[in-house]
């Protein structure tokens, strides 16, 4: 027989409230993971944030597979109860037909024994046969009545190996008991017949029919419980199938976000290498601002802005020096053409007592006297004034002549005039020249501005040109990891809501194992 703690384990009122205790804290695992729990989302996390949260998910993962392992290592625990469960009921069958055809012969051994007795004392024959029927009736009743109640206990223990142990302890007991009738059976056959060895024959045969019912009612509770196994084990194959597709489905997702993973890699090294480039290129602009101007930028911008004001101002006073040259060309033309005529007309006048050289020309001294013989001027080229004046432009040659006559004089007036004249020219010849220099250095300045210019728009065209292209590429990668974070969030979603469904399935598992365990419970008791 069993202990008392062995039916209470096995009783429905325990088996239910476990169910209800383990649905309870599925339930609240369920409901305070970290996963059904953040179910508030931001755009606005970083890589390094999903890849936190991925690897939350792929410890969950990791904790449901545990979990199923460990459900399909219960399913398999069940297969083999079921399997030895089936093996104790055929030879619970097999016990059965013997003890069967041992209760027969014994009544077929009984009934020669009554037939004989009957010939002796018929009466006592008849009342004999009529209690053993009425006391069969009786143990029938109360087997049905008394046995109901105790045997679904005593099956609900065939799980463990000791009550395993206990049961093939009883069958042997019946073995032997049966064994035992037997013997009796054969002895009463040789020995003489009493009333009271018939009356032990009968309390025999009594219990014997009781066990015989109690293993019929045995058989009928394991071949219920072996229909409802086999309906669980059903369920938990299918369940394990389902888990399977969704187990390649959750790989096929992993395959993915490592997909997508080393995407972002891949876009992080582009990233890093168009920064580097960037970065390359400031250095080289900033080493040619620093060469070329060497100063900042926008200095460097205000002071093209105010050399090219410089510029206008030079071209415009450039314009104005050409106008004030081509006057003093034209005042240089009139004078050597007046120095011409007046020349001429010295040289060809008719009043004169003898020509004059115009080689020999003496100025006259203040006081109307004519000049010593020591400091006479005779200016070299005067036959040519006109190429004098517009080649060479030099100071007058002074040259002394001892040979020179007063009455080769010219007047004093006429020649400071054409001293002053000639002064004029030499001052307006130097100051053309310094005026050309000057122009040939604003030229070459003008050429190095405009180059400095051109060289500043080439760079300004370039950098505008970079600095596109960068922005471009920047918006396509921000594009790009946009569109990862997303489809990381939604497999994120996913996975989340594939998780909470095997929970949940999970649970209503256990349910449908604890209303049946419920059932089988209620179903000997009515």
């Amino acid at each position: 027989m069993a202990s008392s703690e062995d039916l209470i384990y096995d009783s429905p009122n325990w088996r239910t409230a476990t169910g209800s205790r383990l649905a309870a804290e599925s339930k609240k695992n369920l409901l305070s993971s970290p996963l059904l729990s953040s179910t508030k989302l931001y755009k606005d996390e970083g890589p390094d944030v999903l890849l936190n949260r991925l690897a939350e998910i792929d410890q969950d993962n990791k904790m449901k597979d545990e979990a199923i392992d460990s459900l399909s290592y219960e399913v398999k625990g069940l297969e083999e109860l079921v399997k030895r469960q089936e093996v104790l009921i055929h030879k619970l069958n097999s016990e059965s037909m013997n003890a069967n055809e041992s209760v027969i012969q014994l009544k077929r051994e009984m009934e020669t024994s009554i037939d004989i007795k009957s010939e002796t004392n018929p009466l006592t024959a008849k009342k004999q046969t009529d209690l053993l029927e009425s006391l069969m009736r009786v143990n029938k009743q109360k087997g049905r009545e008394t046995v109901s109640s105790e045997l679904y206990y005593h099956v609900m223990r065939l799980d463990n190996e000791s009550e395993n142990k206990n049961l093939s302890k009883d069958l042997r007991v019946t073995e032997d008991d049966l064994l035992k009738l037997y013997k009796e059976s054969t002895a009463i056959e040789h020995s003489t017949t009493s009333e009271q060895k018939i009356i032990i024959l009968e309390n025999r045969v009594r219990e014997l029919i009781g066990k015989l019912a109690e293993m019929g009612n045995e058989n009928k509770l394991l071949l219920s419980i072996q229909a409802a196994k086999t309906n669980v084990i059903q369920e938990l194959t299918e369940e394990i199938s389902k888990r399977g597709a969704t187990e390649e489905h959750v790989l096929e997702l992993r395959d993915k976000i490592d997909f997508k993973d080393s995407e972002i890699a891949d876009l992080r090294e582009e990233l890093a290498q168009t920064m580097r480039i960037v970065s390359v290129r400031e250095k080289e602009i900033l080493s040619l601002r620093s060469v070329d101007v060497g100063i900042p930028y926008q200095l460097w911008q205000e002071d093209r802005e105010r050399m090219q004001s410089q510029l206008r101002n030079l071209q415009n006073s450039k314009l104005t020096y050409e106008e004030k040259i081509v006057k003093q060309q034209l005042q240089i033309r009139t004078l050597t053409e007046r120095i011409q005529n007046i020349s001429k007309s010295i040289g060809t006048n008719p009043t004169q007592r003898q020509s004059i050289s115009p080689s020999r020309v003496a100025p006259r001294s203040p006081s109307g006297l004519s000049s010593p013989k020591s400091f006479r001027k005779r200016p070299s080229s005067l036959n040519s004034p006109l190429n004098s004046t517009s080649d060479s432009m030099g100071p007058l040659k002074l040259d002394f002549d001892d040979d020179f006559e007063e009455r080769d004089e010219v007047p004093a007036p006429l020649y400071k005039t054409l001293e002053n004249k000639s002064k004029q020219l030499e001052s307006a010849l130097i100051e053309r020249d310094q005026r050309l220099t000057e122009k040939d250095e604003i030229n070459g300045l003008i050429v190095i501005i405009q180059m400095l210019s051109k060289k500043v728009d080439v760079l300004t065209k370039a950098r505008s040109v970079d600095t596109k292209a960068w922005r471009k590429r920047e918006e396509e990668l921000e594009f790009q990891l946009e569109t990862v974070k997303n489809n990381m969030l939604r497999m994120e979603q996913e996975l989340r809501g594939q998780i909470a469904d095997r929970s949940l399935a999970v649970i209503n598992l256990r349910t449908k194992i604890n209303m049946m365990s419920r059932s089988q419970a209620d179903e000997p008791s009515q």
